[in-house]
């Protein structure tokens, strides 16, 4: 049995309780964290022949370590090329290929008992696809 605040027991029984989850449950999931995402976008995109060998290099230098940057320079890099969308889409077939872990489908099993709404800004759609909606 879990021990929860007093104000969680009081805005779940008062149907006022959302629940907020970010880029930790996405890991927790399974799914890459921002750095891991850029660098697989970039692989995808290497093998693809839609950047070079040089063009990887100079985005990775480009973001100086700072993980979200990184893919918003992607982004631009490939704008710039007339590739409006081929970020997003590698984005979606990376996370595409991403079923939640068992630490993941616990979590969401004892989410659902709240009953309430859960709120996201993830890329993913584990939360979307999951039977707690």
């Amino acid at each position: 049995k879990y021990l929860l605040p007093k104000e969680i027991i009081k805005a779940k029984a008062s149907g006022k309780l959302i629940i907020f989850l970010g880029a930790g449950f996405s890991c927790l999931c399974g799914l890459p964290n921002w750095h891991d995402l850029g660098i697989k976008i970039l692989h995808n995109l290497l093998q693809k022949n839609v950047i070079t060998p040089r063009e990887q290099e100079e985005l990775l230098k480009t973001a100086n370590s700072n993980d979200l940057e990184l893919i918003s320079i992607i982004d631009a890099h490939l704008k710039q090329k007339d590739l409006k969308n081929t970020c997003k889409e590698e984005i979606k077939i990376i996370l595409g290929k991403y079923e939640p872990t068992e630490d993941a489908i616990l979590l969401l099993k004892f989410l659902k008992k709240f009953d309430c709404c859960i709120v996201t800004t993830n890329a993913d759609l584990i939360i979307d696809n999951s039977s707690i909606r």
